[in-house]
């Protein structure tokens, strides 16, 4: 059914669906040969939808405060790997953004089109779950429903080298509207089972971890977890991501050839709006139900000894990038059942420096890796199992060079009937084996319960 004709208000003009296909039909007549960006108001409707419809499509998701990103389908697709992955993929989105031509239907609607990225915790470690996904991908996606400030876009982007009929691309925007406007359905929960770390080999890793600590060797080690989670059938990564809503999450998703990334993370590694970069410090851990109000939390000495290893390396970084930063107060972060310290951070860059630059300055945090640095890495690839795109850098760019980039935790790849859980804490002086494995226990819930793994 097609929405009404255009009617004219004081703020802007509603465009329906018949207005949105004759300007898709009418500019893809006409596209020159190369990129071209195609921008027409849609309803806000169901994000999730396009997933649930779309179930092997090459996807991605990521829901904040104040946005909704949702894109299916692959213009261009990057496979950057190595240590120098970043760096690929900032040639690569520059050579894109250079053919780029936009072109919108509401001139009002500020949509840049955007292109999606996620990237592996380290380089060159990607066991059978993870091989599909590879160090990391920049994709320029077909489609994107992206949600701000309470109004929708929807922006295709054709390759004019290598061109799909306009009658293709119409039959995808009727589906993508059907999709908004269809109704919530709750889908059953599959049944499943989870296997868990040995607490005798747990033990062994964190006296080892400690160990190194104690003799000087490191400051701070995250060590992280796997839980493997077996379906009585195919596992709903797009169910649980719905069942992951809490206030103060981040929910993200990314899918290709036939595996699914999902999480609710806590933490944003940074949010870049021209030269400003706002970003934060989150370490330090507590349970909501032993410790309400985070009293515990901020008085606790283990934990802002780990948060500030956090703090100084985020803001020495930045710093090296020629910016100027400013440290704001510590205060407790409350998602679900768990609660952590944050201390917002906030800088102005020096002109030329770029999204990637940050993501290469940035990643990994001493919240995700430790102190020192190399030492601390070292320590993780001597003694986890890959941890693929966990606690890497997930996000999008715009072609403005905007951008945004989360740390991609409280995470699960899932293929099939088979999913493998993550979590992590860090580890300090003064830390117990036994109390960090009730703390990774404590994040690993949610998505074990998500996932259907009774409690």
């Amino acid at each position: 059914m097609s929405a009404l004709a255009p009617v004219t208000t004081t703020e802007t003009t509603v465009f329906g669906r018949d207005e949105a296909c004759a300007f898709v039909r009418s500019a893809l007549s006409r596209a020159p040969l190369g990129l071209r960006a195609l921008s027409v108001p849609v309803p806000t409707g169901r994000p999730l939808a396009l997933l649930e419809r779309a179930l092997r499509a090459h996807a991605f998701y990521v829901q904040d405060e104040t946005r909704t990103l949702t894109t299916l389908g692959a213009t261009r697709l990057a496979r950057p790997s190595g240590r120098d992955r970043f760096e690929q993929a900032a040639e690569a989105f520059e050579r894109a953004r250079a053919t780029l031509r936009v072109d919108a239907l509401d001139p009002t609607l500020h949509a840049p089109p955007v292109w999606t990225f996620g990237f592996a915790f380290a380089p060159g470690r990607t066991d059978d779950l993870w091989r599909p996904l590879g160090d990391g991908q920049l994709t320029l996606p077909r489609w994107t429903h992206r949600v701000e400030h309470g109004r929708a876009s929807l922006t295709l982007v054709v390759d004019r080298d290598e061109p799909s009929g306009a009658q293709l691309a119409l039959a995808e925007l009727e589906a993508i509207w059907d999709a908004l406007e269809s109704r919530a359905h709750e889908s059953p929960v599959v049944s499943a089972t989870a296997r868990h770390v040995d607490r005798d080999r747990w033990t062994r890793t964190l006296d080892d971890a400690l160990a190194r600590i104690d003799v000087g060797e490191l400051e701070k080690v995250v060590v992280a977890r796997r839980s493997t989670i077996t379906g009585e059938r195919d596992l709903d990564p797009i169910g649980a991501l719905t069942r992951l809503r809490r206030p103060g999450a981040i929910r993200f998703c990314a899918r290709h050839a036939g595996v699914t990334f999902v999480g609710a993370t806590p933490e944003r590694l940074f949010h870049k709006r021209g030269g400003r970069v706002r970003t934060e410090a989150v370490a330090g851990t507590s349970s909501v139900e032993l410790d309400p109000h985070g009293a515990q939390l901020l008085e606790s000495e283990k934990d802002r000894h780990e948060h500030r290893f956090v703090v100084d390396a985020i803001r020495r970084r930045l710093e090296r990038t020629g910016g100027s930063v400013s440290i704001g107060a510590t205060s407790v972060r409350t998602i679900g059942s768990v609660a952590h310290l944050v201390t917002p951070i906030d800088a102005r860059v020096a002109p030329g420096i770029d999204a990637f630059d940050l993501l290469a300055a940035l990643h990994p945090t001493p919240a995700v890796g430790g102190v020192p640095r190399e030492g601390a890495l070292a320590w993780i690839d001597a003694h986890e199992p890959d941890r693929g795109w966990y606690a890497g850098p997930i996000g999008w760019i715009d072609a403005n060079g905007d951008a945004d980039a989360f740390v991609a935790l409280r995470s699960a790849i899932v293929s099939g009937s088979r999913a493998q859980a993550y979590a992590g804490c860090g580890v300090v002086r003064g830390s117990s084996a036994d109390a960090e494995y009730a703390e990774t226990a404590l994040k690993l819930a949610p998505m074990l319960a998500a996932l259907g793994v009774a409690p």
